[in-house]
């Protein structure tokens, strides 16, 4: 029995809905600790650019990390039917290779491909597994949540979780945008806006909005409970990559 997992545009609720079944098939594959994955084209895999626009366009045999100057080489899909395109692939690639799954894609209107394939031989643009995945929980943090608002700080903070990997405490928040609540997944923003952290966030909107700023020992004073000093601690953060910071878009 093989197993055939689609996301149905027609029939998938916003809730759920991924978007796409490229990432669709990265999640999986993390879920069941794929060796590979595969993912189908209807070009060879990789160029420098549109190969359909541009004759000069570079074929590209492997990819060692994803940066953003590998995601500025990808246009959006030809077709107009379905939600994918050579970056939704490059998210899915992304995705799997953080959790150390060799990806693929191929054109998969070539049996030939396939035959390559089952012979052991390379067929299409190759992104190399990861060697420091990340963890399951962070993984999950990073692609499985979807953000419900954003968490902008001051410089000092910035760099304290980027450099000292730190708990955020309210004294570095200078404004809040979105609608959560606790628990809910946030992007966590520098001043001018760029999202560089992601994490689970231990206030709601309306009760971050009010101790923003404030020393940890004066949320009692103002909300009449403190239920933790952290608004978000550092086990329930997750660093977003240059890449994935030229990926992520803003909630407000």
């Amino acid at each position: 029995m093989l197993p055939i997992i689609n996301e149905n545009d027609s029939v998938a609720t916003a809730e759920l809905k991924l978007g796409d079944n490229d990432n669709l098939a990265a999640l999986v594959a993390t879920a069941v600790d794929a060796d590979a994955l595969i993912i189908c084209s209807d070009i060879d895999g990789l160029f420098s650019s549109n190969p359909r626009t541009n004759p000069d366009a570079r074929f590209i045999e492997v990819v060692a990390q994803i940066t953003p100057e590998i995601f500025a080489m990808a246009g959006g899909s030809h077709h107009n039917i379905g939600t994918g395109g050579m970056v939704t692939k490059l998210q899915a690639a992304q995705k799997a290779t953080q959790q150390g799954i060799d990806t693929l894609i191929v054109n998969g209107q070539k049996a030939s491909v396939f035959e390559s394939l089952l012979a052991g031989q390379q067929a299409g643009t190759l992104f190399q597994r990861q060697q420091d995945r990340l963890s399951a929980k962070k993984h999950w943090l990073l692609h499985g949540l979807k953000s419900q608002g954003e968490v902008w700080l001051d410089a000092g903070a910035v760099k304290a979780l980027e450099k000292q990997g730190v708990s955020l405490l309210a004294k570095g928040v200078l404004a809040v945008h979105g609608q959560f609540e606790k628990g809910d997944a946030v992007l966590v923003c520098n001043e001018h806006g760029q999202a560089f952290v992601k994490g689970t966030c231990q206030y709601s909107v309306s009760e971050l909005s009010r101790i923003k700023g404030l020393h940890s020992q004066d949320i009692m004073d103002i909300l009449g409970y403190c239920p933790r000093e952290e608004v978000i601690h550092r086990n329930d953060l997750v660093l977003l990559s240059a890449a994935e910071q030229s990926q992520t878009p803003a909630v407000i």
